[in-house]
């Protein structure tokens, strides 16, 4: 009996002294349903301090995380990860980077960016939303602001959230309605640059339903946006580029001197 005992004794403390042996591993965060998982590096920085760049990284996983579309991993977790597998963020700035990332991560979507101080109170904040998944940039946002630190801390950083939770959502809702199809008739063609949906328009008579009623319903929407803009956009964004994305980026910079129907339209974005 007492040499059963022993025995016991011994083996609980022999499995107590392994287990406590092992590294620690951090673990990547569980994905909850109903809303991506999304990881926000540090941003990089030209003439911008560290304690400024920590901000402006915090600032945005919030700002992202207030919109209620997303969960969001935090900073500590996120690095803590990264360093265990010796990745070096300050180096991702391409699509392959940041995709290898948020697959360490076990995110869905990855979000990099940089920041620029271009001369005294000009700053220029860019930044870019890969889906890991489809390995597909969602959307660049790149805006200037003019004034102290705090005016890019609290007027830039949400324009910048809104632009990237806007293509996230959009690629979300497009994905649930046209995946099968987009593997079905466009398997061949790259993401990005609206080549999926005019793969998709192309082969308008083999869509699902589903899929061919979000693309129609994309397409009014679109059109009722611009009709409801246009007077708006010639007024205040005449001197814009058009394309990519540039426009309606130019229209919620001026949201308070906007049309009340396409204040509506463009806050909806």
């Amino acid at each position: 009996m007492r040499a059963s005992l022993f025995l016991a004794v011994l083996g609980s403390f022999l499995l107590g002294t392994i287990v406590a042996a092992q590294p620690a591993v951090s673990p990547k965060p569980a994905p909850a349903p109903g809303k991506d998982l999304v990881a926000v590096l540090d941003l990089d920085g030209v003439n911008t301090g560290k304690g400024q760049l920590a901000a402006l990284s915090d600032e945005l996983r919030v700002r992202l995380l207030n919109t209620g579309k997303f969960r969001i991993v935090d900073r500590d977790q996120t690095n803590a990860i990264l360093n265990e597998q010796a990745f070096q963020q300050e180096a991702c700035a391409s699509e392959d980077c940041a995709v290898k990332a948020g697959k360490l991560l076990g995110v869905r979507h990855l979000v990099t960016g940089r920041v620029t101080r271009i001369d005294g109170d000009m700053w220029q904040m860019t930044a870019q939303i890969v889906d890991v998944e489809s390995s597909e940039t969602l959307k660049a946002v790149s805006i200037n602001q003019q004034g102290p630190f705090s005016a890019l801390l609290s007027d830039g950083v949400p324009k910048v959230a809104l632009e990237l939770t806007a293509a996230a959502q959009a690629a979300g809702n497009m994905g649930a309605a046209c995946k099968e199809d987009t593997k079905k008739l466009c398997a061949d063609v790259k993401p990005g640059g609206g080549r999926i949906v005019k793969c998709l328009a192309k082969h308008r008579a083999d869509l699902s339903p589903p899929c061919r009623d979000f693309l129609v319903a994309q397409r009014e929407r679109n059109k009722k946006n611009a009709q409801d803009c246009r007077a708006d956009a010639e007024r205040l964004c005449a001197n814009v580029k058009k394309g990519g994305g540039r426009i309606i980026a130019c229209l919620k910079e001026h949201s308070a001197d906007l049309s009340p129907a396409c204040r509506e339209d463009v806050s909806a974005r």
